[in-house]
């Protein structure tokens, strides 16, 4: 979580910067893989 972070705050330094929900998805993307779980499709229009 401390590493999405860096990588968000750091992007905001850029001239275009990310916007937070496509940082989050590949941390999100990321952790499943580490695990070794299969990937779930992160849905953001959900609530």
């Amino acid at each position: 979580k401390v590493a999405a972070s860096c990588v968000w705050l750091a992007s905001k330094l850029e001239e275009s910067p990310r916007k937070a929900k496509y940082i989050f998805l590949v941390f999100h993307r990321m952790e499943y893989r580490r695990e070794n779980r299969p990937i779930e499709y992160f849905d953001l229009s959900s609530k």
